[in-house]
């Protein structure tokens, strides 16, 4: 073997190498002074705060009104019961059994979109749902009426919860 070679030289750049970089952003000029004249620190970890709280509070209206358009339906639920009972005893496939249950969740899934509450709640951001949905909630449920100020951070601030709409659009689909 010469120099240049060794034993690991078939494996050296077979794989791209990670490496992680670690910047700090520094405040330049009036920028700290500034940041500090407004608070704006402060107003971050205050809103930190009660994202923590609204995420409670809109996974209570999602279940509120889960249970509001579940109780008016009205569902026969032989076939399910019939295709469950046809899968267990090995009379019908996987396959068979996912059809029947996908015709019910189609129907379930009916009920919740033909509710007027339902494209609020399936908003990229839910401000729509902070400025008409979650007051009238307040209204009707007192026990959510202290942690309102919390909601009311994000009636201007909403993009916020992007991700945790998405998460909530998939408990509907």
């Amino acid at each position: 073997m010469d120099n240049k070679t060794s034993i690991f030289t078939p494996f050296i750049g077979q794989y791209p190498v990670s490496k992680t970089l670690r910047f700090e952003l520094k405040p330049i000029g009036k920028t700290l002074e500034h940041i500090t004249k407004e608070g704006l620190l402060q107003h971050d970890e205050k809103r930190a705060e009660d994202y923590k709280v609204a995420k409670t509070i809109i996974d209570n209206y999602h279940r509120h009104f889960i249970e509001t358009v579940l109780s008016k339906a009205s569902f026969d639920w032989k076939d399910l019961k019939a295709g469950i009972d046809a899968y267990k005893k090995k009379e019908i496939d996987s396959a068979k059994l996912e059809k029947i249950q996908d015709k019910y969740r189609g129907q379930i899934q009916q009920y919740f979109k033909d509710d007027e509450r339902y494209k609020v709640l399936m908003a990229p951001t839910p401000k729509d749902l902070f400025k008409e949905l979650l007051p009238d909630f307040f209204a009707s449920h007192p026990e959510n009426k202290e942690n309102e100020q919390a909601v009311e951070t994000f009636k201007s601030f909403a993009t916020y919860f992007q991700g945790f709409q998405e998460n909530r659009r998939n408990v509907y689909s």
